[in-house]
């Protein structure tokens, strides 16, 4: 990497795909890079599906550490398992700004062999639940950690944050753009679409709603299944992100968003009707 006139301090990247750096030859070489990086924004979409531009299962970087780290963006991260939080929360000595921008929490995925290979999904098999099907293999895994968990452990966990931010760029809803530097036009909310199941035998989208989880869940039943319920924690989710929002001493503008779907905002929660505008301070 001879050909850096000087270090790489900031670095922004986009339509980056589920690719996990597994050779520790790789991870040392793409580690010497970016070692003095000060900010990282990466934003996850399905390059070949455009009409899908979500985060894949899984994005796991770890083993990858920035020590200089202290601006870090994602972009439609899916969360699936505690080390990719534990993988942010490695960076408390620097990290003074978080955004997290239309990711959401997978609580409950099926992988099929004929698309991924259960050694490859990124998730110990020890946590997979192996059901046998006609035409392939079918593993399931249930991720018990939610919103409100995350909120605390950053609270805990990032003594130096200063700035945080979930929610929603109103980009994603315009013929899929990506946001470009898009953290201050990121409208703060909990969207519904924070919580999501993923079923890797659909398409284009093998992302599904609640509706979708609830005839999943009704036509496959079993054990996959058994004591599986879409979270229903808004206001645990709520009071946990407002406790953070006071830690570190930050203004919260509850404004309104209104993407394709019309979807609105109002005290930090998605609504079907938008009541006006609400500036509180937590």
């Amino acid at each position: 990497m001879g050909w850096l006139s000087h270090p790489l301090e900031e670095l922004d990247i986009y339509n980056y795909q589920n690719a996990t750096p597994l050779s520790e030859e790789l991870v040392d070489q793409i580690t010497g890079v970016v070692k003095n990086l000060s900010s990282l924004r990466m934003a996850v979409v399905h390059e070949l599906i455009p009409a899908s531009p979500e985060g894949e299962i899984l994005v796991d970087l770890d083993g990858l550490h920035f020590p200089q780290l202290e601006f870090l963006s994602l972009g439609r991260f899916s969360f699936v398992k505690d080390e990719q939080l534990v993988w942010i929360l490695g960076h408390s000595s620097t990290l003074e700004e978080l955004y997290l921008d239309d990711c959401s929490i997978i609580f409950h995925a099926k992988f099929c062999t004929d698309e991924y290979e259960p050694e490859k999904c990124g998730i110990s098999q020890s946590k997979l639940k192996n059901t046998g099907h006609e035409l392939a293999t079918h593993f399931y895994y249930t991720y018990q950690s939610r919103w409100h968990d995350y909120f605390t452990a950053i609270q805990e966990g990032l003594p130096r944050l200063r700035r945080f931010k979930i929610g929603e760029s109103i980009e994603w809803a315009e013929d899929y753009t990506i946001p470009l530097e898009g953290e201050e036009r990121l409208v703060p909310g909990l969207m519904d679409d924070r919580y999501n199941a993923f079923d890797g035998g659909l398409g284009p989208c093998q992302f599904i709603t609640q509706q979708d989880f609830q005839d999943m869940k009704e036509d496959e039943g079993g054990p996959a299944y058994e004591g599986v319920e879409w979270p229903g924690c808004n206001e645990a989710d709520r009071d946990a992100l407002k406790e953070l929002y006071r830690s570190i001493g930050q203004w919260v503008d509850c404004g309104h968003i209104n993407l394709e779907s019309s979807r609105h905002v109002e005290d930090l929660l998605q609504v079907e009707s938008y009541r006006g505008p609400v500036r509180i301070r937590t």
